[in-house]
């Protein structure tokens, strides 16, 4: 996500502002999107050098979402946030995988299991493909 790259010293609207500059969007759309999707109020006027690591990851999660790309790498899926949060997160993430072409690493078989229809096993040095997500889980578990 963007969080890499936010400048702490800035506020949330801040950040999210030059972020959809860089990528020709009117940032007013855009923060709305994100205010709505991470529900943080006026946190967003705060500099993100106070936020907890969740605030940060909301904020990270509602950005990638609110800017359309058709290539999503994808480190992990995000477990922050309370039940409502992930809800929203799942939902999003089932219409992402319609519209964008999405890689996600994980070290979680379900989440392999429930989001992959494809996987790629690295093993030696030598990434091989598994049409069959559980054949490539099976072959993970064995290294």
């Amino acid at each position: 996500a963007f969080s890499g790259g936010f400048q702490g010293s800035l506020s949330a609207i801040d950040n999210i502002r030059f972020v959809s500059r860089i990528y020709g969007m009117n940032w007013r759309d855009i923060v709305e999107k994100v205010e709505e999707f991470a529900e943080l109020g006026t946190y967003l006027q705060m500099p993100i050098k106070t936020f907890s690591s969740g605030m940060k990851a909301r904020l990270s999660v509602g950005l990638s979402l609110a800017i359309h790309f058709d290539v999503y790498l994808i480190d992990e899926i995000p477990g922050v946030g309370d039940a409502r949060f992930k809800n929203r997160f799942d939902e999003a993430f089932k219409d992402l995988r319609i519209k964008s072409t999405l890689f996600l690493t994980s070290h979680n078989p379900s989440v392999i299991r429930n989001h992959c229809d494809v996987a790629l096993v690295l093993k030696g040095g030598k990434l091989s493909m598994y049409d069959d997500v559980n054949l490539a889980l099976k072959v993970y578990e064995e290294l």
